[in-house]
């Protein structure tokens, strides 16, 4: 039986940064993200948005409130136990790829994996070159990651963050540093993922035509969600 818990519970969520001299991004955030949903976080620069996405992939640790992934408190687990949930649950997509450059782009799928376990299993590679064939690189798997555009890199990024079936990525500007075209290109793969398979989506970005492409946009404003509405399309 499937899990019916939401993907992501946030609940009175705040964060403060420094001791003697503090500074606080994040003021009683609450949310939830169910299971299949593809939504936007959207605001200025320095609104908090990377923040709380950092803490919601166990990256960082709220100064109050709760964190909850798939029905599991972030505040119950130790470093391991986040880890753990990390290698679980959470696919994440960078602005910048980060490939290793001495790596091909199957290797760099397979990553999560080698740091895991030392090796991947016959059954993770072939998954691997599964999805490399569903981002649109069958051709290029064996090609170092140096010998890739920069489109193609940010497929082999989401395709490492989606390795070991990941339910929930969570993208940061991960059109940022593309072309209009790439960067359209790169939305309609994260899309597809959603729709085929009901991978959950949680995707800060600056780019409004992206927002709007998406099912729900949640607006952060000097730390405080200032709108959260859900995207009607003309189909709807």
């Amino acid at each position: 039986m499937a899990d019916a818990s939401p993907m992501v519970i946030m609940e009175g969520v705040g964060k403060v940064y420094g001791n003697k001299i503090q500074t606080r991004v994040l003021w009683d955030i609450n949310f939830r993200v169910e299971r299949g949903e593809f939504a936007a976080i959207v605001g200025p620069s320095g609104s908090g948005k990377s923040t709380l996405l950092n803490l919601i992939g166990a990256l960082d640790k709220p100064s109050e409130g709760e964190v909850r992934i798939s029905g599991e408190s972030l505040g119950t687990l130790d470093d391991e136990g986040l880890a753990r949930l990390r290698r679980q649950y959470i696919g994440f997509i960078f602005q910048f790829h980060y490939l290793l450059p001495d790596f091909t782009a199957l290797e760099n799928v397979l990553m999560p994996f080698y740091v895991a376990h030392s090796a991947p299993t016959k059954r993770e590679v072939e998954e691997a070159k599964e999805l490399m064939e569903r981002v649109g690189l069958k051709d290029r798997i064996n090609n170092r990651a140096t010998d890739l555009s920069g489109g193609q890199q940010q497929r082999v990024a989401i395709a490492r963050a989606l390795a070991g079936r990941k339910p929930l990525i969570l993208a940061d500007e991960p059109t940022g540093n593309l072309d209009t075209q790439t960067g359209s290109e790169i939305f309609r793969t994260m899309r597809d993922f959603n729709e085929q398979d009901g991978t959950t989506f949680l995707l800060v970005t600056h780019d409004p035509r992206f927002a709007e492409q998406t099912d729900r946009v949640i607006s952060v404003v000097d730390g405080r969600i200032a709108e959260d509405r859900a995207v009607l399309h003309p189909s709807q």
